[in-house]
């Protein structure tokens, strides 16, 4: 690691996340998890898109506690009737098949089944794990929410002040970020923005169904793969 040179990203938590995800993760010096900002609902806080069955995409998701539109990810509380049996009834029904789906299936089972209040807990155990399956360096104890950051400022300054904070020169951002970000705001502040394009770059492989599909948890590909043939393909998609 050069530490004149740090690579910061930053991102909200997400549940059992796509290759891209892991992508962004394996490329940085620093990850942040941006866990005390405004939750979203229907995005991949608290779910995440598998293949079903017959062949179409399809989701598994955390229920979760009623709570205001202006609650924070890591306020986010899991709902009294979580099931992981759904959970894992699903990845069995699609998967059972898969050549390393049994290799991995107990481990998932005991992360879903161990008891988790905030939804900020299970999706870090989560990630946690998926980035040790595939042997990707992390340091996930990383949080925004450690930084005690005003709540107040512009979206902008809050990733220039995390990057700061760890004297990273670097932010990687994904290709969306070019229709929000300000990007003078990080010249101004000598931080480099580097981007990662996985719609024109995509992270391809076939699923259980000999097709491609864009944005599948990982979770797919490890049952399809297996650890090592993911982890090198997520290696050939880093930003040197």
């Amino acid at each position: 690691m050069d530490i004149s040179n740090l690579k910061c990203s930053v991102h909200q938590p997400h549940f059992f996340p796509w290759l891209g995800y892991l992508a962004k993760i394996a490329s940085s010096d620093v990850f942040v998890l941006l866990d005390d900002v405004q939750f979203t609902r229907r995005n991949f806080q608290n779910r995440c898109k598998i293949i079903s069955s017959n062949g179409t995409e399809n989701w598994i998701s955390v229920p979760l506690q009623s709570a205001s539109q202006s609650s924070r990810i890591n306020q986010m509380e899991i709902a009294a009737n979580f099931s992981p049996n759904q959970i894992m009834a699903k990845l069995d029904a699609v998967y059972t098949k898969s050549i390393h789906y049994q290799s991995f299936r107990s481990e998932i089972a005991a992360i879903l089944y161990h008891p988790h209040e905030k939804l900020i807990d299970l999706t870090t155990e989560t990630m946690k794990w998926l980035l040790h399956t595939l042997n990707i360096p992390h340091q996930l104890e990383f949080l925004s929410s450690s930084l005690n950051l005003s709540h107040q400022i512009d979206p902008n300054q809050r990733i220039i002040d995390i990057c700061k904070h760890y004297s990273a020169t670097q932010y990687i951002a994904g290709s969306g970020g070019k229709n929000y970000m300000h990007l003078e705001m990080f010249e101004d502040a000598n931080i480099e923005v580097c981007w990662q394009d996985f719609k024109h770059n995509p992270i391809q492989y076939y699923s259980i169904d000999n097709k491609f599909h864009f944005g599948l948890s990982s979770l797919d590909a490890i049952f399809s793969l297996g650890s090592e043939a993911t982890r090198a393909l997520i290696y050939r998609h880093i930003l040197d």
